[in-house]
């Protein structure tokens, strides 16, 4: 993906507004990782505003003979559903509560950013993951991942 936003800039193209993961941030340094692995490809999708930036972006994605890339125009965000949050136990964590966008990112995303993190939860340990990702349908990461 780092070398299609290099061509992208070689060619002065503007199609590219950045990677999910240039927009948002974790609140608590300490689960970078924890979000990185929860995140996993989608914090690497490719940002643009509209389709036609999209197409564009597929075209040079073409030109250096990159390989499958995810593509969310901003433009059509409104149309994803947005997931339920589920009911989070006790003994554990929504991931939504350190995933937030940056200031500076566009407030569409916050769709995106919820469906990523929402079945998402942080436990303690190897344990209590088992037993909530069987009981309550959640995907469990722990501090050590």
């Amino acid at each position: 993906m780092r070398r299609l936003q290099a061509h992208a800039r070689t060619k002065g193209s503007h199609c590219l507004k950045g990677l999910l993961i240039d927009f948002v941030e974790c609140t608590n340094p300490q689960f970078n990782a924890v979000v990185d692995i929860a995140g996993k490809q989608k914090l690497f999708c490719a940002i643009v505003e509209d389709l036609r930036a999209a197409q564009e972006l597929l075209q040079l994605n073409s030109e250096v003979k990159g390989g499958v890339i995810n593509i969310y125009p901003l433009e059509t965000l409104d149309s994803i559903e947005l997931k339920q949050v589920p009911a989070i136990p006790s003994d554990a964590r929504s991931l939504l509560e350190f995933v937030k966008l940056k200031p500076s990112a566009d407030l569409r995303l916050q769709k995106l950013v919820t469906n990523t993190f929402c079945k998402v939860a942080l436990v303690r340990d190897y344990e209590t993951a088992l037993r909530v990702a069987k009981n309550n349908g959640l995907t469990c990461v722990t501090p050590e991942l």
